[in-house]
């Protein structure tokens, strides 16, 4: 009985192998399917761009010079900044937010923030330093909502006084 038992219990184990087998063996083969496809289509992509990354920046750059050319000729003052056409694929960005009034907040958000750390450093409490320095935000604002360990250790060690 138990050499039975033994046979019947090598069999199913011998199935079972063969099983896991053929589904790791399926699942490699699927694997490579998905590799070969995306690696096809991003060819597809690539063959499609009738132009490589470094003659799109020779295009631009050439571009870039002419315009110059053509402000200093006509007396104009030439930017260095990045120039964007009046009208481009990302140009509807300017009509729904006010990118001069973001920068602007940012910097004053900026410079709440490097006040309050100046604060901390000096040991201030959480409540003093959120009352004068104030965001205008609540969830910036809230006195119990302090500084975290991570953030202390992004923008450098701070010691507090107890």
């Amino acid at each position: 009985l138990d050499e039975v038992l033994r046979a019947a219990g090598s069999q199913e184990i011998e199935k079972l192998r063969s099983t896991h087998s053929q589904l790791y063996k399926d699942a490699v083969d699927a694997n490579l399917f998905k590799r070969n496809d995306v690696r096809r289509r991003m060819q597809a992509v690539k063959d499609s761009v009738a132009f490589t990354a470094s003659e799109l920046y020779d295009r631009l750059e050439e571009d870039q010079r002419k315009r110059h050319e053509h402000i200093a000729r006509h007396g104009g003052s030439i930017s260095h900044a990045l120039e964007l056409p009046e009208k481009h694929a990302l140009s509807w960005v300017h009509d729904v937010f006010d990118v001069g009034g973001l920068f602007e907040e940012g910097a004053r958000l900026v410079d709440i923030e490097a006040r309050r750390h100046d604060m901390r450093v000096k040991g201030h409490r959480q409540s003093s330093i959120v009352e004068s320095a104030p965001s205008g935000y609540e969830r910036l604002d809230h006195p119990h909502y302090q500084p975290t360990m991570v953030g202390d250790a992004i923008t450098g060690p701070v010691s507090l006084a107890a």
